[in-house]
């Protein structure tokens, strides 16, 4: 019999609510968070509506999808109680990472690119926590966070980790809002 892998925390920062229960109530009772804003009317998008965590700081924020991806992974160590050992594999998945320093990279050519991609958050949450597993990140659109899921289970059935934290973060992006609005 094949062992089974088990979760043993979980955690959500969602524009309709930021704990599972909260989530799930909202979605069961059809609740949306979609609203307008103006800086999207200001910025002359065609659909002045997104979805946005809140509170959302309008603006160049460089740093909101690893604010997420950082906050996220301390609640899941502190829900699952454990000390997480070296060999933790960590598996990150976002559509554009840290999108708002590519934004500004369009307009200041000496803006450092480094930080704004998923595997740079990986990188310092290794750090933070003294790992050395794997760590793998995947900028595969909406799909993201299922092929990181999907991984992190793969390298536990089959090159023996033991843990693995995996999911996505997905910060506010000027870039993907222009194109679901050309689309």
């Amino acid at each position: 019999m094949q062992d089974r892998i088990v979760i043993t925390a979980y955690t959500v920062y969602s524009p309709l609510r930021n704990s599972i229960q909260e989530l799930w109530t909202n979605l069961w009772h059809h609740k949306s968070a979609l609203k307008e804003h103006d800086f999207l009317q200001l910025e002359k998008f065609r659909f002045p509506k997104a979805c946005l965590m809140h509170p959302y700081a309008e603006g160049y924020e460089t740093d909101r999808g690893w604010n997420l991806t950082e906050r996220g992974i301390a609640d899941l160590v502190l829900q699952a109680e454990i000390k997480l050992p070296e060999q933790t594999g960590l598996f990150f998945g976002s559509t554009l990472g840290e999108s708002a320093l590519l934004e500004q990279a369009a307009l200041h050519s000496d803006t450092n690119t480094t930080k704004a991609y998923a595997n740079y958050w990986a990188r310092r949450i290794q750090a933070k926590y003294h790992l050395h597993g794997p760590a793998v990140a995947y900028g595969t659109a909406c799909a993201a966070g299922n092929y990181a899921i999907g991984q992190a289970a793969d390298y536990m059935r089959y090159f023996d980790l033991d843990i693995a934290i995996a999911g996505a973060s997905e910060p506010f992006s000027r870039i993907a809002m222009a194109g679901f609005n050309r689309s």
